[in-house]
């Protein structure tokens, strides 16, 4: 479609398995790609009836599909940063959104289901510094270990709407 001019850019995106988004940029030219990148680490996989939440897998959108799209200089946007809220209260929305955006993607994506969430969420993102590299695993590790599981079970049959 690009090369017949139907189109300038083309994406993927994935909420799922970042071992099959991994292997899609890997394969393909794309422009841009949109991750589930937040501190919980959060993933999903194709399962018996649909969506499941993939107990065995130890690896993330961050750790295996980041490096591919940032190797390839694609545009990286990082989704469901809060996980829809459900990461809110173990961590404040500030370093929800510092740690997705201080991670090296073009754009982040800030679930907003509350209209009084948008100037919240504006006025952190203009005052928020980029978290250390240790800072990053310090959370990562601290909400993964507590909340995956159960956010990858909220995704197995979460729609966006």
């Amino acid at each position: 479609m690009r090369d017949q001019k139907m189109t300038r850019f083309i994406g993927i995106t994935s909420h799922m398995n970042p071992a099959t988004l991994k292997t899609a940029l890997e394969r393909h030219d794309f422009d841009v790609t949109q991750m589930a990148l937040n501190g919980a680490l959060v993933g999903m996989t194709n399962g018996k009836g649909g969506m499941v939440p993939n107990q065995e897998m130890k690896t993330s959108f961050e750790t295996l599909a980041l490096p591919v799209a940032n190797k390839k200089k694609m545009g990286v946007i990082a989704m469901k940063v809060m996980a829809q809220d459900a990461l809110i209260g173990p961590a404040s929305p500030s370093k929800l959104m510092q740690y997705s955006l201080s991670l090296p993607v073009s754009a982040v994506v800030i679930g907003m289901p509350k209209f009084e969430h948008i100037e919240e969420n504006c006025k952190l993102a203009k005052a928020i510094q980029p978290m250390s590299d240790e800072e990053k695993k310090m959370m990562s590790h601290e909400l993964s270990m507590k909340y995956k599981a159960q956010l990858d079970n909220f995704f197995s049959d979460h729609i966006d709407a």
